[in-house]
């Protein structure tokens, strides 16, 4: 009986641990996708505000450490969504030029606070890219840009039977809102 149960406990704490992964996992990228939509309605409301991008990435970053998971962010990427769906390729990978597109890395984010310095369109000047500042933005209510914002975690599972790391990425886009 002793030896049963020995070989189905194994089964079973390897079972309870991989489920428990799984659902950390899962906690996580509920926790990006909601840090990405404050981003992006806060983005939204904000307008060509000079400090649109300030409160945006301030928001997001809000979201993000009261689920304990402001230390894993790897970058975040503010952009023009107006004709796209999702974050254009060149903007994710630093390269290329004319992006419209706002890029930090995890460090440049994690260390953003209220007075973080802007530029006189409103980009924030430690940005790792600056192509679509706030100031350079419509909000005219029948041609208003699409704000977008893409943010990446690395999330480190506990127990390793599915894996070591896994990269959550998670987009939200919202129109400005005009004055």
């Amino acid at each position: 009986m002793l030896v049963e149960f020995a070989c189905v406990a194994i089964f079973l704490v390897t079972l309870l641990a991989g489920a428990f992964d799984f659902g950390m996992a899962w906690r996580a990228a509920l926790a990006v996708t909601e840090s990405a939509r404050a981003g992006a309605r806060v983005g939204s409301s904000s307008g060509n505000n000079v400090a649109a991008d300030r409160e945006l990435l301030l928001s997001t970053q809000a979201a993000l450490s009261s689920s304990g998971m402001l230390d894993d962010v790897q970058r975040v990427i503010v952009f023009n969504a107006t004709n796209v769906s999702k974050v254009p390729v060149a903007c994710k990978t630093g390269t290329g030029t004319g992006q419209s597109c706002n890029a930090l890395t995890g460090t440049q984010f994690s260390n953003l606070t209220g007075t973080s310095a802007l530029d006189t369109n409103g980009c924030i000047v430690d940005s790792a890219r600056k192509g679509y500042c706030p100031k350079l933005r419509n909000n005219v209510q029948l041609t208003a840009h699409y704000v977008g914002i893409w943010v990446q975690v690395q999330y480190h599972y506990e127990f390793g039977l599915l894996g070591s790391v896994k990269t959550i990425e998670r987009t939200a886009i919202m129109r400005i809102e005009p004055p």
